[in-house]
C-alpha cells in the first residue's frame, strides 16, 4: 500500500480509544488523487450497492454529515460523509493504488459480517412486516419495485461494457460468448450463462436477467461496474487486448462472488428464482414510481464543491 497507506492511517478519526474510527470522504477521495469529490460520491454509490448486495446495512458504515473543511486557507461548511473502515475497503477496493489491500480487505469483511444483525428468515421477515403494519404482499411489492429499478441499469451497463470490450479486440459471436461466459464463471463458480438460464428456466436463446430477482442483480451490477472500472484503469497504462479483458471479467465476477462468501451472503446461483419475468413484471407494473437506492442524502452531493 505504500505512501497512501500511511497516509490513510493518518487521517482515521476517532482514534486512540475516543469513539468509534472513521474517515472523511472528502480526505479519503484526496488521498487517491481524485480531481474531483464528486468523482469519488460516485464510487461511494457504488459502495453503498455492495453493501447492500452482501446484506449489510450501508447506514452503519457510511453516515452523511456536515463539516468545516480548510480549502486554499479558508474555512468552508461543506457536505461530507463518515466512512467506516469496512466503507473505505469497499470504496477503494480495486483502486490500483489499494492494489495490496486483500489482506486488510478480509478483516473489513469479517468485521462487517459479525456485526451486522442475524439474517431474517422468510417467516421471521414477514412477522416483522406484519408488525410493522405492512403484508407479505408489500414486500413483494417491493422487491418487485426493485427489480424495476436495477434490471435498466444492468442492461445499460451491460451495453456499455460490451463496447468496452470491443475497442479492446473482442468481436464475433464467439468472442463474445467467451466473454460474458468468464464473467459468469468468475461470479457464479464456473457456470457459464448457458448453465445459469437452465438454474433459472430460461430458454436457450432467452434473457438471463427475466428471472434473477433484486439481489442477484445487484452482484450482476458490481461485477459490470468492476469490470469496465477496471478496463478504463487497465488502458491507461497498456491496452489490455481480448484476452485482458477476459481476464478482468472473470477476475470481477470471482471478486463480487468472494465478497458475498465472505459476508455469509446467499451464493448468486442459490438465490430464489421470481415468480414473474421480468417481461411480465413491467406489464404488471405499467406505470411505476422508481425506488431510491443510493445514498440517502443525495441533494447535498453538489453542494459546497
Amino acid at each position: 500500500m505504500g505512501n497512501n497507506s500511511g497516509a490513510f492511517e493518518h487521517n482515521r478519526k476517532g482514534k486512540d480509544g475516543f469513539g468509534p474510527e472513521y474517515w472523511y470522504a472528502r480526505d479519503i477521495s484526496e488521498i487517491l488523487g481524485y480531481p474531483e469529490y464528486k468523482a469519488f460520491v460516485e464510487e461511494l454509490k457504488l459502495a453503498v450497492e455492495g453493501c447492500k448486495a452482501c446484506s449489510i446495512n450501508p447506514r452503519q458504515h457510511f453516515v452523511a454529515t456536515k463539516r468545516l473543511k480548510e480549502i486554499e486557507g479558508i474555512k468552508y461548511n461543506v457536505s461530507d460523509y463518515m466512512l467506516s473502515r469496512f466503507a473505505c475497503f469497499l470504496t477503494v477496493k480495486d483502486d490500483e493504488t489499494f492494489s495490496n489491500m486483500m489482506g486488510f480487505g478480509n478483516a473489513c469483511f469479517t468485521e462487517a459480517a459479525e456485526a451486522k444483525e442475524p439474517p431474517l428468515g422468510k417467516e421471521n421477515e414477514e412477522k416483522k412486516l406484519l408488525q410493522l403494519g405492512q403484508t407479505s404482499e408489500a414486500l413483494k411489492e417491493i422487491e418487485d419495485r426493485k427489480r424495476l429499478l436495477l434490471r435498466p441499469q444492468l442492461a445499460a451497463c451491460n451495453t456499455a461494457l460490451s463496447t468496452l470490450a470491443g475497442n479492446s479486440g473482442i468481436w464475433g459471436p464467439g468472442g463474445f460468448k467467451e466473454f460474458y461466459d468468464e464473467g459468469c464463471k468468475g461470479l457464479y463458480d464456473g457456470r457459464t450463462v448457458a448453465d445459469v438460464r437452465e438454474i433459472k428456466g430460461v430458454s436457450a436463446k432467452g434473457d438471463v436477467f427475466e428471472k434473477v430477482g433484486s439481489k442477484e442483480l445487484l452482484l450482476n451490477l458490481m461485477k459490470t461496474k468492476l469490470t469496465m472500472r477496471n478496463i478504463v484503469s487497465t488502458s491507461g497504462f497498456r491496452e489490455p487486448g481480448a484476452d485482458g479483458v477476459v481476464e478482468i471479467h472473470h477476475n470481477a465476477g470471482h471478486y463480487v462472488r468472494w465478497a458475498n462468501n465472505e459476508v455469509r451472503g446467499t451464493r448468486p446461483e442459490l438465490l430464489p428464482v421470481p415468480d414473474l419475468s421480468f417481461t411480465r413484471l413491467t406489464t404488471k407494473y405499467k406505470r411505476n414510481e422508481p425506488v431510491q437506492l443510493g445514498l440517502q442524502t443525495g441533494a447535498e452531493e453538489g453542494k459546497n464543491e
